[in-house]
């Protein structure tokens, strides 16, 4: 069973849900898809890989970063533990792991402009 944690900020999150499962039935492998809102959700789901959906990045910021959520420092925090989880970031999500903006080193090896 392949643990995805996917981040749920703002975006096309629940496109991806989809996109994954129909993915993973046709590649006949089993996932369970972990809803990351805070982090204490990524504390709990302990996946293997994580997903950054598209959206709009200085929103994805502004709510990954409150206090209340946590997220974005607990998901740049886990990719950093070990460089080699796998993530998929797209659109958005590509932009954050490309430029975190968070005093640390980008989380992908990737130059971005935005559109």
């Amino acid at each position: 069973m392949l643990r995805i944690g996917l981040v749920m900020l703002q975006g096309a999150r629940h496109v991806h849900i989809a996109a994954l499962t129909s993915a993973a039935a046709d590649a006949d492998i089993e996932i369970e898809i972990h809803e990351l809102r805070k982090a204490s959700d990524l504390a709990q789901a302990e996946p293997d890989a994580l997903v950054f959906p598209g959206g709009e990045s200085t929103t994805m910021r502004l709510t990954g970063n409150d206090p209340a959520s946590g997220l974005l420092p607990a998901v740049f925090s886990w990719l950093r533990a070990d460089a080699t989880r796998p993530v998929l970031g797209t659109c958005a999500g590509a932009i954050l792991l490309c430029d975190p903006r968070d005093g640390g080193e980008p989380l992908i090896a990737a130059e971005i402009d935005r559109n």
